[in-house]
């Protein structure tokens, strides 16, 4: 009885140690994916801390009104309205406004200013804005073309505005 009790014990060692070893292999590859994975996200996130968003590029470009050359900002060119002739369409005048607004938005935001009367909206449908709180008058100005204004929403830019927003 005592020989069948202990080559009882022994085989239950011996599952037991056969269920180890079986466990200990599955731990050892999903340790290895598991750091495999692990070493992809940090090298995802090095190359994250790699691009400097502050480094993508505005190309800016201003002739003298004499040459009949539009300015231009990464090759749009900046109007307050169309021009059959040129080909330059309002999509064109929008994109280059709200590149101009990203532009502004940009150099602020690495200098830490926020004004608390003056808020620019570069992605807005149909063009970027410029909304103004000045002395309790709340106004809405276009930075672009707008087919169909909405009530209170001027198209041009106030001197007032330009100048209280650049100070």
């Amino acid at each position: 009885d005592r020989s069948k009790l202990i080559s009882a014990q022994e085989d239950t060692v011996f599952h037991e140690l056969n269920a180890l070893e079986i466990n200990a292999l599955n731990f050892s590859e999903e340790s290895h994916f598991v750091s495999k994975g692990c070493a992809t996200v940090m090298e995802e996130i090095q190359s994250m801390t790699d691009v400097k968003l502050t480094s993508i590029p505005f190309k800016v470009v201003a002739q003298s009104q004499s040459s009949g050359h539009y300015p231009t900002i990464n090759n749009l060119r900046l109007a307050y309205r169309t021009n059959e002739k040129s080909g330059l369409t309002a999509e064109e005048i929008n994109c280059a406004w709200a590149q101009v607004a990203q532009l502004v938005n940009s150099v602020c935001g690495l200098n830490n200013f926020n004004s608390p009367t003056i808020r620019l909206i570069p992605l807005s449908h149909p063009c970027a804005k410029l909304l103004t709180n000045t002395s309790g008058d709340q106004s809405v100005h276009n930075l672009g073309c707008d087919a169909t204004p909405a009530p209170g929403c001027r198209s041009a830019l106030p001197t007032a505005s330009l100048v209280s927003f650049v100070s």
